[in-house]
């Protein structure tokens, strides 16, 4: 029976059915695409055997920075530590496949042996590697790189592909769900002994190398063994190889960091933040729903007492009340299941490509059933006060048509205080999104250093079976600049170790000559960019000093360098630092000869750093970013730059060719996505409001049309009735603002982290988001209170 009475509404009211569905859809849909991207990222558990168990371990430095981890220190743990079942090591490498149609250049992390052991991870096809010699030319393909380069073939285990110039045999393909976050990779390579090597080939043994940290190395604890132990065990012995090494290791320590905590802590807090304000809206959402459902009430409320009058129990009358809630809450629901389809794929889309496993966000059983249980629990929210209401109604005074009634005085409370509400809500995320607003503004402008417009630019990285010693990587270098700096449109064509917000860069220890060396732990430092002649002027970077480097700063002349301005007032502070020698090892002076403006490498919320700009000849690197300030739009080089490239080198893959505008705009797009979705969940709360406050006002227009004639009659012109109806509106936008100031006072501390150049209690953000909410929310109290102010007292006296 109380199905079929649901199911009667459905036919009866279908505009009112569709209305109701459509809206619930939307909000039902949009916190379920936010709830799937936080189920993929952070709830979903890591496809590793018992992650809990894995730990990542960092070296750190003396300001507790963490930091990556020397050879020599990783053997040093294995031979000391009781608390690992195993500890592998891994650090990133570019692999040239070579052998079929084009040159490809493959992003690619070499392993110890026992890196899939660890990891507890099976293979898809064939198997992981060993300590058998063999496996030093063995490759294991990831599953996309394989679905993509051999069509998925499972025959290809046990071929030969070309890398570098020597064949590696494929010996497995990673299983489907294998990701791991840190390295972007195409293949995996076993380390030809128990490290991998250093990106850069300095003569020496890598176990030896105890002053260079380039590995990242991750660790299963045994069974029984606690964090907190593991931890304080790992602190004794960097203690102890302090002392035993303090040249190098004075200063560092250890710090373990569970694995699921270093990937998705970054990202748990601002997706918590966006799941809280997309449920805010929804519940703005269920108080609009429940205000339309207390109105259908009053007009419902003669039926309910004839029903009351013959017999129908009031448990009868609550219960097909929440059954046309929930049936509602079910079908939009339903909906709003197809709608997170779209939202989630234009999350993943618009959202930055280093949140891990955004991509894999989707619909599976848990985002099905958490939609599910929303839709119970949002017909529950928007349908159990109007049920309590609509069953508690005095058959009597409504069967006089007492309008005027307690239950009618309680329900115009309820509506007023669900309105109240919706405005809290809506100002609380109005405040988070207008700072993240103001903070993303402050960020985009911060000066980076550098002119981002009209440069491409192309990573490079040179074969050493191919390029196997400086001369003939300096050589390369020049021709291909060269024949860069030929192309029409090109203005200039100059490379860089790294450019800037890339992160890309070489740390340098410095020594001033005739300074007495500084104490252990408090060495300085400086980041190291190799540069061509013409990258300070491409890039748009002033030269403050000196001179540039040129070709002819070689390895036949002396060494020499260009600082940045922090390094200069931190190395020389008071002194001209033209002129000045430094060195990294005592030995081998580098003369300062020019001085240019800091640039940001790491990020526009970083401070600079201290830079050190040598020659590209005289300090050579395998892999180098070209820089090419062009007279037009730089992506129309792109092809051509490409093409000549190879024409020069077509051992040489290009790759990442973005123009420096896309690096800018990729540096800041994490607080981008942040601030677009919290504000259109914020904008959407505002509408809300909006429609809400009109909705009451217009339904207590409807309801006091004989109060506003008798009113009229006595004498009150239509300001006096506009000014009673905005009045009212006036005073529930006062509520709301004060609940929502005091709400957001509290709230805006959890987006503190997200903020940058402001504070969680900026006054600007609050008193313009503040005015923005007034104005809004006072036009749509003004448009029915014009309505009412618009009424002909004889014509509704007439009528009633």
């Amino acid at each position: 029976m109380v199905l079929r009475n649901s199911l009667r509404l459905w036919v009866k009211e279908s505009t009112f059915v569709v209305v109701t569905v459509v809206i619930l859809a939307f909000g039902i849909g949009a916190v379920t695409s936010v709830f799937s991207v936080v189920e993929s990222v952070v709830l979903r558990p890591l496809p590793f055997d018992e992650p809990s168990r894995l730990v990542i371990v960092w070296e750190t430095e003396s300001d507790d920075l963490e930091a990556n981890v020397s050879g020599a220190n990783l053997l040093d743990w294995q031979s000391q530590s009781q608390i690992f079942e195993g500890l592998a090591a891994f650090a990133p490498t570019i692999l040239t496949r070579t052998g079929i149609e084009r040159t490809e250049r493959l992003p690619g992390v070499e392993v110890t042996a026992n890196f899939f052991p660890v990891l507890g991870v099976d293979t898809h096809l064939g198997r992981a590697f060993s300590e058998h010699s063999d496996d030093a030319k063995a490759v294991v393909l990831a599953h996309d790189y394989w679905e993509r380069s051999f069509a998925s073939d499972p025959s290809v285990v046990g071929e030969s592909i070309v890398l570098n110039g020597s064949p590696y045999v494929v010996i497995g393909v990673a299983a489907r769900d294998f990701e791991f976050s840190f390295e972007e990779a195409d293949v995996w390579t076993r380390a030809p002994d128990r490290i991998p090597r250093p990106p850069v080939d300095f003569g020496v043994a890598p176990e030896e190398l105890r002053g260079l940290h380039w590995l990242r190395v991750i660790g299963r604890l045994r069974e029984d063994v606690e964090l907190a132990s593991a931890q304080a065990e790992m602190d004794l012995i960097a203690s102890r190889l302090a002392q035993a090494h303090p040249d190098d290791n004075a200063g560092r320590g250890v710090n373990l960091v569970p694995l699921h905590e270093q990937i998705v802590g970054d990202v748990r807090r601002p997706l918590a933040i966006l799941l809280a304000a997309v449920g805010s809206v929804l519940l703005v959402i269920c108080a609009n729903l429940a205000g339309l459902f207390l109105s259908r009430a009053v007009r419902r409320e003669r039926d309910v007492a004839i029903r009351s009058a013959l017999g129908a129990s009031r448990n009868r009358i609550l219960a097909e009340h929440l059954a046309e809630s929930l049936s509602l809450g079910l079908a939009g629901g339903a909906l709003g299941v197809g709608i997170s389809f779209a939202l989630t794929r234009l999350i993943v889309f618009f959202g930055p490509a280093d949140i891990f496993r955004l991509d894999r966000a989707s619909a599976n059983l848990e985002v099905l059933g958490f939609a599910l249980a929303l839709s119970i629990g949002t017909g529950v929210v928007f349908g159990i006060l109007p049920a309590l209401f609509g069953s508690r109604s005095n058959p009597s005074a409504s069967l006089r048509n007492s309008t005027r009634s307690s239950a009618g005085i309680s329900r115009a409370r309820l509506r007023s205080a669900l309105v109240v509400a919706e405005i809290a809500l809506a100002l609380v995320l109005l405040v988070d999104a207008g700072l993240l607003v103001r903070s993303f503004h402050l960020l985009r402008n911060v000066p980076p250093g550098f002119d981002a417009e009209h440069v491409l630019t192309l990573r490079l990285w040179l074969p050493d079976t191919v390029y196997d010693d400086d001369a003939s990587i300096t050589a390369a270098y020049r021709e291909i600049l060269e024949s860069l700096s030929r192309l029409p449109g090109v203005e200039d064509a100059s490379a860089v170790l790294g450019v800037p917000l890339s992160g890309t860069s070489a740390n340098f220890g410095v020594v001033i000559e005739g300074r007495p060396a500084p104490e252990p732990g408090e060495e300085l430092e400086a980041g190291l960019q190799p540069v061509a002649p013409g990258y300070f002027r491409a890039m748009g970077i002033p030269l403050l000093l000196g001179r540039d480097v040129a070709l002819s700063d070689d390895k036949d002349h002396r060494r020499v360098a260009v600082v940045s301005a922090t390094a200069a007032a931190r190395f020389f502070p008071g002194e001209d630092p033209v002129g000045h020698r430094f060195s990294n090892d005592g030995e081998e002076w580098i003369e300062v000869v020019g001085v240019v403006g800091d640039v940001l490498h790491v990020g526009l919320d970083r401070a600079p750093r201290a830079e050190v700009y040598v020659p590209f000849q005289q300090v050579v690197f395998p892999f180098m970013t070209v820089v090419l300030k062009t007279r037009g739009e730089p992506a129309l080089l792109k092809t051509v730059a490409e093409r000549e490239i190879q024409a020069v080198a077509s051992d040489v893959p290009v790759y990442r060719v973005l123009p420096m505008d896309d690096v800018v705009s990729r540096s800041i797009a994490t607080p981008r996505f942040h601030t677009l979705l919290l504000g259109s969940f914020a904008a959407t709360a505002l509408l809300l409001a909006a429609v809400g406050i009109y909705g009451l006002l217009g339904y207590n227009v409807s309801q006091r049309k004989r109060e506003i004639g008798i009113r009229m009659t006595l004498g009150a012109n239509d300001r006096d009735i506009l000014g009673l109806f905005v009045s009212e509106g006036a005073r529930l936008v006062a509520m709301g603002l004060g609940i929502g100031l005091l709400g957001a006072v509290v709230v805006t501390r959890a987006i503190e982290s997200l903020l940058f150049g402001l504070s969680a209690s900026d006054p600007t953000t609050y008193l313009l988001v503040s005015t923005l909410l007034v104005v809004v929310t006072l036009v749509s109290t003004y448009l029915p209170a014009r309505r009412a102010a618009a009424l002909q007292p004889l014509s509704v006296l007439r009528q009633d």
